[in-house]
C-alpha cells in the first residue's frame, strides 16, 4: 500500500449539506422540479421508456451545469467564453504588422 502526503487543503469551505454546495444544492432542486414537470406534462401521452429517456437528459444536462468545472470554470462560463471574441494584440516591426503566432 502506498502513501500520499496531501499537501494541499482539500477540504471545501462552502460545503452545506453532504459536501455540497448552495450552488450545487439549488441547481440540484432545479433539476428535480424541471424532472417532475416534465413527468407531469408527458405522462400518459408518450410510452414509459421515452418519457424517462428524456427526463433522464434533462436532469443529466441541468445537473452537469451545476456541478462540472474544468479548470475552476463552470460549463457556462465556459459556453459563453466560447462565443467571445478573441482579443489579438499585434506588434509592429520593420519588416511589417505580425500577430501573435509567428511562423
Amino acid at each position: 500500500m502506498r502513501k500520499v502526503k496531501i499537501t494541499k487543503n482539500i477540504v471545501d469551505k462552502n460545503a452545506w449539506i453532504m459536501g455540497l454546495s448552495k450552488k450545487q444544492i439549488a441547481v440540484s432542486a432545479i433539476g428535480v422540479a424541471v424532472a417532475g414537470l416534465s413527468l407531469y406534462l408527458m405522462w400518459g401521452k408518450l410510452p414509459t421508456q421515452l418519457m424517462m429517456t428524456i427526463v433522464f437528459v434533462e436532469i443529466m444536462i441541468v445537473v452537469a451545469i451545476g456541478f462540472i468545472k474544468v479548470n475552476g470554470m463552470s460549463l457556462v462560463s465556459m459556453l459563453i467564453a466560447s462565443f467571445r471574441k478573441k482579443v489579438r494584440t499585434y506588434h509592429s516591426r520593420k519588416d511589417g504588422i505580425y500577430g501573435e503566432k509567428e511562423e
